[in-house]
């Protein structure tokens, strides 16, 4: 089994000055569940959206009939009241194998620059 940092990455990275990106990505045999996705911002910030495509639907041996991602995918997150265009973001994602190991919750905390559109840093 791979370590869940290896089965689910996670990259954000600055749209616009109102606009995040979370790419996941997902190594072949394993899925991210789709309503495991959660974002937090802190304050003053606000975290206004969330918009995730539609995933796919699996009747999991864990959680029964649920909407997951067997690929890559992004989601846009949309913000408001930021402060000197400063963002702290609290990622939590959730997935497992196809061979039958359920990861725990993994959680990331992000701190963005919003006039930075190239990269974002993790803690």
């Amino acid at each position: 089994f791979l370590p869940p940092d290896a089965a689910f990455k996670l990259e954000l990275k600055a749209i616009d000055s109102n606009h995040l990106q979370a790419q996941f990505i997902v190594a072949p045999g394993h899925y991210l569940y789709r309503e495991r996705i959660k974002f937090e911002t802190a304050l003053p910030a606000k975290l206004e959206t969330t918009t995730l495509p539609a995933g796919e639907m699996k009747d999991d041996p864990t959680f029964g009939k649920q909407e997951v991602y067997h690929h890559d995918t992004a989601a846009t997150i949309k913000l408001t009241d930021i402060e000197n265009n400063l963002v702290s973001i609290n990622a939590t994602y959730q997935g497992c194998s196809e061979k039958g190991l359920c990861y725990a919750p993994i959680k990331k905390t992000f701190a963005l620059n919003m006039a930075d559109t190239s990269s974002a840093s993790t803690s």
